[in-house]
């Protein structure tokens, strides 16, 4: 089994639980804005993750997205073109996983 890249984004109303998934989020990888975070673990690891967030979360009027970015070892990272989608960002650590 193998590490792989993952995205998780949580729009949460009530600031209690949008500070507890904010802890918990910055435990398991870093911010890229304020409710996006990226992780590098094992599958495993994240659904994990992403249960407990959304045993967290109230789903009538929060929401949470977990999706994987990469799968295959960054070797093989599909870089989109300009005109699939700009990626557009400047933190450090997400560039050192791009590149």
């Amino acid at each position: 089994m193998q590490k792989a890249l993952y995205l998780i984004s949580y729009d949460v109303v009530c600031q209690k639980r949008r500070t507890r998934l904010h802890k918990r989020l910055s435990q398991h990888g870093f911010t890229l804005q304020q409710s996006v975070f990226v992780t590098y673990d094992y599958l495993k690891e994240v659904k994990a993750l992403c249960q407990a967030l959304r045993d967290e979360i109230d789903t009538d009027e929060d929401r949470l997205l977990c999706l994987t970015i990469q799968s295959n070892g960054f070797k093989a990272l599909h870089k989109p073109t300009v005109a699939e989608v700009e990626i557009m960002h400047q933190h450090p650590l997400l560039t050192q996983l791009l590149n």
